[in-house]
This record gives structure tokens, sequence and C-alpha cells, in this order.
């Protein structure tokens, strides 16, 4: 947390939970301050022509009390974020339609109890087959 992202928790006694930290905006993706954009350490093993992308957030991202699955809410502030950051950038970049762009870039948010970074809010990007300058670019922003 400290080394990747250079992130401090409020008060860094304390666990690290979903609010440990000072955020801009109290929807998530919505202001760049609150955001990282990394290449996941830990990719899960897919094919070399797909890169995993992790998102952090300073800003919780609500999830449900049953399965701690995102709220309906939750789904559509990561999907038009996704959309936004991700597919449109892809569709420019690339000479690709939007629908082209869609069918290369996916999302995923672990469930809580499936989280091996808790505490920290995080989207799972991947994205297939996308020219290196894009990724980069990604990644600086």
């Amino acid at each position: 947390m400290q080394e990747r992202l250079a992130w401090t928790p409020r008060d860094p006694d304390q666990p690290v939970s979903a609010h440990s930290f000072t955020h801009h905006s109290s929807v998530p993706f919505e202001d760049r301050r609150d955001y990282a954009i990394l290449l996941n350490d830990w990719p899960y093993g897919f094919d070399s022509g797909i890169k995993h992308i992790l998102v952090w957030t300073r800003t919780p991202i609500a999830v449900d009390d049953d399965r701690g699955d995102v709220t309906p809410e939750s789904k559509r502030i990561i999907e038009d974020f996704v959309e936004r950051q991700f597919v449109c950038t892809l569709a420019k970049e690339a000479g690709l339609s939007l629908e082209q762009a869609r069918e290369r870039v996916m999302w995923f948010k672990n469930w809580v109890s499936l989280q091996s970074v808790r505490g920290v809010d995080h989207a799972h990007i991947l994205v297939r087959d996308t020219p290196e300058k894009l990724l980069e670019q990604w990644l600086a922003t």
C-alpha cells in the first residue's frame, strides 16, 4: 500500500479498512486524485495478450451486506468508469468501434470474502490486445 500506491491511512495505527483514506469525492473513480491504475503484480495467469490491471480507489465502493458483492449503483459507477477510461480510449487509439473495444475489455470486483487485499477497494480490469502505448498511457494517469 505505501510502496506501490504511496497512500498513508488517516490513522496508521489502526487496521486498514475501506474508510482508512481521505478522498476528494464520495463517488469512486470520479476524482483522479482518488484512484491509481497499476498492472497487477500477481496476475492470474491469463493468455499473454491479456493485461490484468487493477484500479485502486481511496473512495469506498459500496457492497451489499449479504455477500459483499457490489451494489447496483456501484456496478453502474464501475461500468461507467471502465467505459470512459478503457473502452472509449481503446476504440479511439486502436481504430475500433465501441462494440469491438467492449469485446476486449472486461472487469470484476471480488466479493469481500474473496479479496486477497482487503481494506483498499479495487476493481480488476482485463484488456485484450491493447497497444503498448495505450497501456503505458493508462498506467501513467
